[in-house]
């Protein structure tokens, strides 16, 4: 989740795997992916999410397998929030907002902090983001 006029990323502490990661989750039955995206970063952090205007951009796919033999397939999308905006809910990751499992991090704090296919997905965004509608 990116707030453009800082050029912050928001990072989510994930609990079962004590990295730092973009927040997300699974797709409902009958749900698009890009609608669990915007869904499921709502639900976890509480913040106010939107696609870019043109639409939705995948930053990074990946393609492993799960436990109990099935296919995961991880989608990252771009989501644009204000990094200032009020909580739109309770959040999972903290019950309001950012606070001690939701950070915002500039490009050298995604760097240092998060998961590194996080952090290289977020580098080649940086370098694509001229081309893309945000706001």
């Amino acid at each position: 989740m990116l707030d453009a006029t800082r050029d912050v990323v928001l990072l989510h502490l994930h609990r079962r795997l004590g990295r730092w990661l973009q927040p997300g989750g699974h797709i409902e039955s009958g749900e698009r992916p890009e609608d669990a995206a915007v869904r499921e970063t709502i639900e976890e952090t509480a913040v106010a999410v939107r696609h870019p205007r043109s639409g939705p951009v995948i930053v990074h796919l990946d393609e492993h397998p799960g436990p109990d033999g099935h296919l995961h397939l991880d989608l990252r999308y771009l989501l644009m929030a204000d990094a200032d905006a009020p909580a739109v809910g309770n959040g999972e990751a903290t019950g309001a907002g950012p606070g001690p499992t939701l950070r915002w991090e500039d490009a050298d704090g995604v760097a240092r902090h998060a998961d590194p296919s996080l952090a290289r997905a977020v580098a080649a965004l940086h370098r694509r983001i001229p081309a893309i509608d945000l706001d």
